[in-house]
């Protein structure tokens, strides 16, 4: 079973499938009832970036599905994603936004999902212990499987 890897920022999706990487600007438009996201919500106005957690929370699922078909995944899947240290750290926690963020993307392909803290690496110095500093730290660790309940650094 693959591993899909997708760190949905706020300025684009960074992601990883086997040998395969990309980007998609994380923009996202309304065209009647349909979300357009990336370059094609750019086409026309009325589009807009990310701009706060909730936002991002509540977009992952379309921007993963977005990877997904950008991927060319195939058969079932692993997810590993990320969110801001900070904010992992204080919704980390039952009734909070990491779990409500683990149950919206299992679906589909999508058998298991492990939600990491992400820090910029200016912000790993700072930290006590290590963190994942973007996509390239999620593929080694999600082998470990590590809940998304679970804090860094322990076993899932």
């Amino acid at each position: 079973m693959g591993v899909l890897v997708c760190d949905l920022g706020f300025s684009s999706v960074k992601w990883m499938y086997e040998d395969r990487k990309g980007r998609i600007i994380s923009a996202f438009r309304y065209d009647g009832e349909n979300l357009l996201v990336g370059e094609e919500a750019l086409l026309s106005s009325g589009s807009s970036y990310l701009k706060t957690m909730e936002e991002l929370v509540r977009y992952y699922p379309v921007f993963v599905g977005h990877c997904e078909k950008a991927a060319k995944v195939e058969g079932e899947i692993d997810l590993a994603v990320g969110l801001p240290f900070s904010y992992w750290q204080e919704q980390n926690k039952p009734g909070g936004a990491v779990p409500a963020l683990a149950k919206s993307l299992i679906g589909g392909q999508i058998k298991d999902v492990a939600i990491f803290p992400v820090t910029s690496r200016v912000e790993l110095g700072k930290l006590s212990r290590p963190v994942l500093g973007g996509t390239d730290g999620f593929v080694p660790s999600c082998k470990r499987r590590i809940s998304p309940l679970k804090q860094p650094g322990t076993n899932g």
